[in-house]
């Protein structure tokens, strides 16, 4: 197996419509990170037909399949780290600092079981009012062709909350995934973690920036921890 090459992993879990997609393209632009969405690596590794790609819940559903088809349900992590490991791997004799890489798009308490057996990873959770979430949805215009919520106007939380955290088919629990108990194994990992838990008054006033700028600050203290002289 080729090594892991990275000074640190740091690991965005959050349920749907929580800003992590934003969180990881501030820290790629506003930081040097390298991104990777668990999503995209599924994509590309199931080479899935069709244009548009499945997204959202469609595609948390083909995530479970390939968890149930692999019987690992870590796969989607697995398959993750070795994209990281092919693409940083030091191919010049010119020595490079090794990057910094952030990590999202996790569906499974197990994935985050892989991504953390790496000793230098933390994780970081994006914790917002379902009021809120359901807002942020509303306004992306994903919830129709993602989530199968046909009516927008008007929708409920208690609506939102029910489509989109719970991908349950058919009553089959092998296509399951409940962002809950990935919120908390996150929340009991033993590695490195940090949080941004944003009250409905608060996001309304700033949006995203107090997580953001909580962000900022666990980034400083990881950038402490995993100094870039140790390599």
């Amino acid at each position: 197996m080729l090594p892991l090459r990275a000074r640190y992993l740091l690991i965005l879990v959050g349920k749907p419509f929580t800003g992590r997609s934003d969180a990881l393209r501030y820290l790629e632009m506003a930081k040097g990170f390298h991104g990777y969405a668990l999503e995209r690596i599924l994509s590309r590794h199931l080479e899935l037909p069709g244009s548009p790609q499945p997204q959202g819940r469609a595609l948390r559903r083909v995530a479970a399949e390939a968890r149930q088809g692999c019987r690992d349900n870590g796969v989607v992590a697995r398959w993750l780290l070795n994209d990281i490991r092919r693409r940083h791997l030091e191919r010049t004799e010119t020595w490079r600092p090794p990057p910094r890489i952030v990590i999202t798009g996790l569906n499974h308490p197990a994935e985050l079981d892989v991504l953390t057996a790496f000793s230098r990873s933390a994780v970081f959770r994006i914790q917002l009012e379902d009021e809120v979430r359901c807002e942020r949805a509303v306004a992306s215009g994903l919830l129709p062709r993602e989530h199968g919520i046909v009516r927008v106007k008007g929708v409920t939380t208690r609506r939102f909350v029910a489509a989109v955290d719970d991908t349950s088919r058919d009553g089959d629990p092998s296509h399951v995934d409940r962002p809950d108990d990935l919120m908390q194994a996150a929340a009991c990992t033993s590695r490195k973690r940090g949080s941004a838990v944003i009250a409905a008054a608060q996001y309304r006033d700033s949006g995203l920036t107090p997580v953001l700028k909580k962000l900022d600050d666990f980034v400083d203290t990881l950038e402490k921890t995993f100094p870039s002289s140790q390599f």
